[in-house]
């Protein structure tokens, strides 16, 4: 057999905002637990965020079971002992889905699901109500009734699926929660990712595409996520005191003990970021704990986050400690 030219994704799906959430979650476990050892805790966030993974590949190996489940259920009724005019001419067009048929012969995709082991054998009912709600829908109607089906029409309809479906899909969430405590955490972040996957899909890609990684790995250090989460983690960690100090020092009208403690490491991880990581500009840092703010702390947090981070930012730049070089210019 010739060898085959296997193409990649050039870049993560999780993004940056997306490893400073799971390192938030990591520090906050980190504060609640009686275990104190660092490694311990770092070895955890690491396998929380290569668990997404795991957790993704059920999603879409979901996904793929209603796909299925439609077409068995057009083989059984095609089979009745007296079939209907629609039994015998039914119409394909969702289960002749392109994207989804390339998804279910993707290489890469079948090898993830043979590792996770993925099975939907037992769970019937949960994907025939899923089916079921699917083509009570207009937008299911819609693309089943069109003259023709392009395939931005698959896509949407995948789309459509994840977007709209998966995200108020109670059962799904129960039982990935059944599967892993942990995983009702990162539900929302896995549709995030299936949407990625399906909008960056193209009519060119065949079987031999690889699925984009989760994370972007690199030899630079900078571009590393897991470097980069790691970091992140054990410096904030290693210079707790120093930072609550500075954060106590630029706290108004109120008492630090009082500070939600979700954004107190919001806080002490952009501080840790200010002072630790030169190639990250001050600007990206406190849009992006602004912003795990709104989904994290309360509604009030976003004001104090982001008050707090433009007084700790102007006061490290009158003392000389930003040292912002190369892409991390303080003025960009």
């Amino acid at each position: 057999m010739p060898a085959v030219l296997i193409k990649n994704y050039s870049t993560g799906m999780l993004t940056r905002r997306d490893i400073r959430m799971k390192v938030m979650q990591a520090l906050y476990a980190f504060m609640q637990s009686d275990n104190k050892r660092l490694d311990t805790g770092e070895k955890k966030l690491i396998e929380s965020i290569e668990r997404i993974y795991l957790l993704y590949t059920w999603q879409l190996s979901f996904v793929l079971e209603v796909f299925d489940f439609a077409r068995k259920r057009i083989e059984e009724n095609s089979q009745k002992l007296l079939p209907s005019y629609e039994d015998l001419h039914p119409n394909m067009r969702f289960v002749n889905n392109r994207i989804a048929i390339a998804l279910a012969n993707n290489k890469h995709y079948n090898d993830l699901s043979d590792k996770a082991k993925t099975n939907w054998s037992l769970h019937e009912e949960m994907v025939r109500k899923f089916y079921n709600t699917l083509k009570e829908s207009d937008a299911y109607r819609q693309y089943m009734e069109a003259p023709k089906a392009t395939f931005e029409d698959d896509k949407n309809i995948l789309l459509f699926m994840v977007r709209e479906m998966l995200v108020g899909f109670e059962l799904l969430q129960s039982h990935f929660e059944e599967m892993d405590i942990h995983w009702v955490d990162d539900y929302d972040t896995v549709l995030i990712l299936l949407e990625r996957t399906l909008k960056s899909w193209k009519a060119s890609h065949d079987e031999y595409v690889k699925l984009p990684p989760l994370i972007k790995e690199s030899i630079d250090d900078e571009q590393d996520d897991l470097y980069f989460a790691r970091q992140l983690y054990k410096k904030v960690l290693l210079n707790t005191n120093q930072y609550d100090q500075m954060i106590e020092e630029k706290i108004s009208n109120w008492e630090f003990d009082r500070v939600a403690r979700v954004d107190i490491i919001l806080l002490r991880m952009a501080v840790c970021e200010f002072l630790e990581f030169p190639y990250i500009p001050v600007k990206v840092t406190i849009n992006e704990y602004i912003d795990i703010s709104k989904v994290f702390s309360s509604p009030k947090s976003k004001l104090f986050i982001n008050g707090m981070l433009d007084k700790m930012a102007l006061h490290f730049r009158e003392e000389g400690v930003l040292k912002k070089s190369g892409r991390g210019l303080i003025e960009n």
